[in-house]
This record gives C-alpha cells, structure tokens and sequence, in this order.
C-alpha cells in the first residue's frame, strides 16, 4: 500500500473522479456536479493504491495560504473500507501537509464518520448542518 499524488488530468485523476461519485454521490442519487470539482486544478489530490490500483483518494484544497487547508471528498472502494486505507490516506495526507508548512486541518465529515475522524484526533467544531443532503459537522484538527 503506498500514497502519491495524482496528477490533475491524469488518468488516475479520471479514476479518482469515478470512485468519488460511486463513494459519495450515487448512494444519495446524485453525480459530482462541475461545481463539486471547480478549481481542483488548484488543489491537491492524493490517492492510496495497492499494486497499482487506486483504493482511495481525497482532495486537499488550500483555505489560507501557508496556513489551513480543507480536506474534501474523502472516499475509500467499497470492498477496501475498514483495513486501514482510510488511516493510511489521512495520516499520508497529513504528513504531507506538516512538511508544506500547513499548520491547521479542516473538514466537513458526514455524521458516520465523526467517529472515524475522532480517533485520528479531529474535534468537532459547531452544530450539526445539512450538505448534499446529510447531517455533517465541521472538524479540525492541529498539525
């Protein structure tokens, strides 16, 4: 299992595209919309792949500068769900972030995976609100 990222345009950013509406759009009937992927030529998008095959991905947008990103659209192949992936992706992610001087984490986590981002040490921040049509709540963490 090994992290990279994936190159915006690329094929691997293709197949990211897929998973993360099979993921995160279709269960709720829906599709990833263009305003779902506006700007991502200016984001970082990482993946975790085993032997060559994308396992999961996630998108790392930049909020202020030098300072705090948002962590957006998470999504981790079905069958692949609870071994690890998700962990390794995050923390991949994080590392990442730390050594780019990224100094504050944020995220917008559906009300199932609170605990999730809980145990990786994200704090819930606010109340409860609705977004694509399912309770999140806004977390952050310190790096």
């Amino acid at each position: 299992m090994n992290t990279h990222e994936i190159r915006y345009g690329s094929d691997d950013y293709q197949v990211s595209l897929r998973l993360r509406s099979a993921i995160l759009r279709v269960p709720l009937g829906k599709e990833l919309t263009e305003e779902d992927v506006a700007d991502e030529n200016q984001q970082i998008h990482l993946g975790v792949f085993q032997k060559q095959q994308l396992i999961g991905c996630i998108v790392v947008k930049p909020v202020q500068a030098g300072l705090c990103v948002k962590l957006r659209q998470m999504a981790i192949t079905k069958e692949f769900q609870g071994q690890g992936f998700g962990r390794r992706l995050l923390r991949d992610a994080e590392s990442l972030l730390r050594v780019q001087g990224f100094r504050k984490i944020e995220l917008h986590a559906r009300k199932t995976a609170i605990p999730f981002y809980e145990k990786q040490g994200y704090k819930a921040v606010g109340n409860i609100f609705l977004e694509q049509d399912i309770e999140h709540i806004r977390m952050q963490k310190t790096l």
